[in-house]
């Protein structure tokens, strides 16, 4: 929390790093837990209670200047420079720790790296210390610092928390470790598997010894029940001379003790003891140790530098000159303060002199236990290890004290305890009770039906186990069920009759009250009878005639009111108030004349719902708008349904959906024509969102261009060849661009297709005046077959694309109206050619373009004959083409344009812009542009070509409108 939660200043006074530069933060490889901020807990948390705590500053800044003094200390590394030697590899830990603990670096640099060999009558000898002695020793100062402030805290915080004056109850909570049965198991886990054997112990008397002694206290017979005792474990691990922990001790005394001769004496001397057991078949450093638990290997490698765990006399000076008062009072500097026993204490030493403090403290107690069970070793919800709960449940003697309940009396109360709860089920025994309670529970026994062997009478107490305690329950909840019931009919006897003669009371009350007919009256019985605490009918009159008086006064003076105003802005306020007079059935001449007035404004609403009901049916804009204009012009502050819904269809409607909806009132209609225009809507809303997918070069009819220039057998570079398949080119091709043609003819075809196509463009040599014939001849013969037309497109796309002449290029889109005018493109490349016109050609001609692709598109797919254009209608063709703007072509749905700018009008009524319909005329049609088309009336007057076809004008695919 400190190195996450300190800010700039504390930093750098502090010298503190990242988390994962400290060694002793960095082991584990994870350096923060889910949902706990370290920064936010030290801000918020950690510091406010440390002053609410009453901390001084210097305090605190002392604290942290220690923690972050111990992270430096961690991170002082060591490297071999000799046998038995060994320097700091880097100066600058030291240099922080230091600093931090405010004491010499260079002391600091000595005590970490060498050590002192007092002898009896000589002088002091200085030993240097290896690397991974130095490393131990580096260890010990960072934990023996560490464990004085922690300490310290301990004492500040119990100061402080403390209560005033002397206290004669106490509660203490202690949270047991369990046993820890690692892969590896070392000297911490000896010491805390010794813990859990000690408070096991403590249970096993709590739950084993104490039930035997009351027991005995009362006198009873009772079966043995026999346990597992662990003192053998006990004596194993702490008697002496021969106890595991003593042995430790022992070695460090000895001249020459290490790892391996201490494995070596407890192989010796535990031997035959039943809890040990040497595993010499695995490796000599093993021993196992059969715990209460199960048994459990240890490693003996580091228990002695493990034990050992005190400070030398170097590293004790060094701290107790440092320049900190607040360390030296930790580490004061008078030698008898550190006596000779806390110099020589060992970690087991002291570890079993505080566990043995603590099972003091615990039997001073009075002791209850929450068995914790851990169901899964994955820390899962839901998930249940049945093998791994019930081990727990076996090693923690759960087993054994349910036995002995089972054995036992778990039913316990004292002789009048049990005479107060049972005598409930002999209400004759009323007046006949002795005094003595013993008495009484034997016939309370006795009327059970039970004996003195089941039931056992102790000295202070009746015990008696499970069946028994079921049936005299049973007894119990019956008598206990009789009287309540008993009870329950008097108590509701009593307040019926109370209710009874309040009713009565109050019901001439009421009746005078509704005969009077007066609010005043009303209101004061009312207020009488809601203490009766009943709701009579009486009450619901009064209430009724109440409320039909008030509403009647309130409606007469509001609707007088209003009778002078506009019905249109108080259109909401009449109905609320009319719907009010229908309910309570008034309808005086102030009603009459405002429900005249209602009727007429609403007359005029519903008119306007019915016209918007026909607007949303046809989905014409024109309508939906005059509909909405009308709704505003009349201010009424509720829109009805129908106006919500042209809302919604105007302003959050997407276009494409819009669109739709329009094609689905055309064909509802029957208006082919309008079909058409939002068909082709669509069709160009569609083009507008897949356009990357319908290129040109994506057309899959067409020949890869590798196997394209393949099919040609002289070619020196084929490479070359293939890439100018797609563009444009003034030498014929040798082979087809699409992959649809089998028979030789059809292939003839389209290779003198494109030699015509490169004469009429200007690209191959004809004599002057050949261009008519020859677009007449392409004409035709696509007119003729079928399957050259798409041939014929693609040869277009490609003679147009990255063509340098302007001269060939506005040549290629005269033909290009040409064909589009004479026959539809194919289905398969009708996306494909209408892509590439709207990509590609220039902009004056865009429209004419579209709109003789569409014509032909849509009156071929209705069944009319095509025929191919005589060069006349071809010169008139080529002659509106070339006057671009100038000339008027018809669009086939009567000046339909595909653009809906028209539709931001509807802004005027003050919402944003909507631009996700097309406009219509007032007949339904769409709005057509000026200048671009001419209506359809003009259209059939104007083209030579129209002929009559049962009432209606027809015209002929291929044949131009002049």
């Amino acid at each position: 929390q400190l190195v996450s939660g300190a800010d700039a200043d504390m930093r750098k006074k502090y010298r503190l790093k990242s988390m994962s530069h400290y060694h002793y933060l960095n082991q584990s490889g994870c350096t923060t837990v889910e949902g706990i901020p370290d920064d936010l807990v030290f801000k918020e948390e950690l510091l406010p209670s440390m002053k609410e705590l009453n901390f001084s500053e210097s305090e605190i800044e002392s604290i942290f200047q220690i923690v972050s003094g111990t992270l430096s200390l961690g991170n002082i590394k060591f490297k071999n420079t000799g046998e038995r030697k060994c320097a700091v590899i880097d100066s600058s830990p030291v240099q922080d720790a230091a600093a931090l603990l405010e004491v010499k670096a260079k002391s600091l640099n000595e005590v970490v790296t060498t050590t002192m060999l007092k002898v009896t009558g000589q002088a002091p000898i200085t030993l240097n210390l290896s690397a991974e002695q130095a490393t131990f020793a580096r260890d010990a100062l960072a934990k023996f610092v560490y464990e004085k402030l922690f300490d310290w805290l301990v004492q500040k915080v119990n100061a402080v928390v403390k209560p005033k004056g002397q206290t004669k109850y106490s509660i203490g909570i202690l949270d047991i470790f369990g046993f820890e049965i690692f892969t590896l198991n070392s000297y911490e886990q000896l010491c805390i598997n010794f813990t859990n054997e000690k408070l096991q112990q403590f249970f096993n008397f709590i739950t084993f010894k104490q039930e035997e002694k009351c027991y005995k206290e009362e006198g009873i017979k009772f079966t043995k029940v026999p346990y597992i005792d662990n003192q053998p474990v006990l004596d194993l691990i702490e008697k002496k001379p021969r106890g595991i922990l003593p042995m430790v001790d022992e070695e460090l005394i000895v001249p020459k003790g290490s790892d391996m001769t201490l494995i070596k004496k407890m192989h010796e001397r535990l031997g035959s003891n039943k809890h040990y057991r040497e595993e010499r078949k695995k490796t000599v450093e093993l021993f196992t140790v059969l715990h209460y638990a199960g048994s459990v290997t240890y490693d003996s490698t580091g228990f002695l530098e493990k034990n050992r765990d005190r400070l030398n006399d170097e590293a004790y000076a060094l701290l107790s000159l440092t320049r900190s008062e607040f360390l030296s009072d930790l580490f004061p500097k008078n030698s008898n303060t550190r006596s000779q026993q806390a110099k020589k204490s060992t970690l087991g030493y002291r570890f079993t002199k505080q566990l043995n403090t603590l099972m003091k403290t615990l039997h001073s107690t009075e002791p209850h236990y929450i068995r914790c069970i851990k169901p899964n070793p994955n820390k899962a919800a839901l998930e249940f290890f049945g093998k791994m709960s019930f081990d727990q449940l076996r090693n923690s003697g759960v087993f054994e004290a349910v036995k002995i309940r089972k054995a036992g009396f778990p039913f316990r109360y004292t002789h009048r305890e049990y005479y107060r709860r049972f005598k409930c089920t002999m209400p004759d025994m009323k007046k006949r009770w002795k005094r003595d309670p013993v008495d009484n529970c034997k016939v309370l026994i006795n009327h059970f039906g039970l004996d003195t062997k089941s039931v056992q009478i102790g000295r202070t107490k009746i015990l008696y186990r499970a069946p028994e305690h079921r049936v005299m329950e049973a007894h119990r909840y019956e008598a206990v069920d009789r009287l309540v019931r008993m009870i329950q009919r008097v108590g509701l006897g009593f307040n019926a009759r109370c209710l009874y003669r309040r009713m009565k009371a109050i019901v001439p009350v009421l009746q005078h009250a509704l005969e009077s007919r007066s609010t005043e009256v009303l209101k004061k019985a009312l207020g009488k009878a809601d203490t009766v605490g009943f709701e009579m009918k009486l009450m619901v009159d009064a209430r009724w005639m109440l409320h039909v008086f008030e509403e009647e006064e309130r409606c007469e003076k509001m609707l007088k009111g209003l009778l002078d105003q506009d019905p249109e802005e108080i259109f909401g306020q009449l109905a609320e108030l009319l719907k009010t007079c229908d309910e309570i059935k008034y309808n005086s001449g102030t009603v009459k004349k405002a429900r005249t007035m209602f009727v007429e404004a609403r007359r005029i609403r519903d008119q306007i719902d019915e016209d918007g009901r026909k607007a949303i049916e046809s989905v014409k804009v024109k309508d939906l708008k005059n509909v909405l204009d009308r709704a505003n012009e009349l201010k009424f502050p509720h829109r009805s349904p129908v106006i919500e819904n042209i809302i919604q269809l105007l302003y959050k409607t997407s276009k494409d959906e819009f669109v739709k909806m329009q094609l689905k009132a055309s064909v509802r209609e029957g208006d082919k024509q309008r079909v058409i225009a939002t068909t082709i809507k669509l069709r160009e809303i569609s083009l507008n969102r897949t356009m990357d997918l319908f290129e040109f070069r994506k057309f899959s009819l067409l020949i890869h261009p590798e196997a394209w220039a393949g099919k040609k057998l002289i070619c020196f570079d084929r490479k070359s060849l293939a890439e100018s398949m797609l563009v444009h080119t003034k030498n014929p091709i040798h082979h087809c661009l699409l992959s649809r043609f089998v028979d030789k003819a059809a292939k003839a075809a389209s290779l003198v297709t494109f030699k015509n196509l490169l004469g009429y463009m200007g690209d191959r040599h004809y004599q002057s005046g050949q261009e008519l014939f020859l677009a007449q001849q392409l004409l035709t013969s696509c007119v003729e077959k079928k399957e050259l037309r798409t041939e014929l497109y693609c040869q277009l796309m490609k003679q147009l694309t990255r063509n340098p002449n302007a001269e060939s290029v506005r040549k290629g889109w005269d033909l290009m109206m040409l064909c589009v005018s004479t026959f539809p493109p194919t289905a398969v490349i009708e996306n494909f050619l209408e892509v590439f016109i709207r990509k590609n050609s220039p902009k004056p001609r865009l429209p004419k373009l579209l709109n003789a692709m569409h014509q032909t598109m849509y009156e071929s797919k209705v069944g009319q004959v095509m025929t191919p254009l005589s060069t006349a209608e071809i010169s008139r063709v080529l002659q509106t083409a070339s006057a671009l703007g100038k000339a008027r072509t018809r669009s086939y749905c009567h000046g339909y344009n595909t653009s809906i700018a028209n539709f931001d009008a509807i802004r005027d009524l003050g919402f944003q812009r909507v631009s996700n319909a097309i406009v219509l005329n007032e007949n339904g049609d769409p709005v057509s542009v000026p200048g671009a088309a001419v209506s359809g009336k003009e259209a059939d007057q104007k083209s030579p070509r129209a002929k009559k076809v049962g009432g209606k004008p027809s015209y002929k695919i291929g044949k131009p409108v002049p």
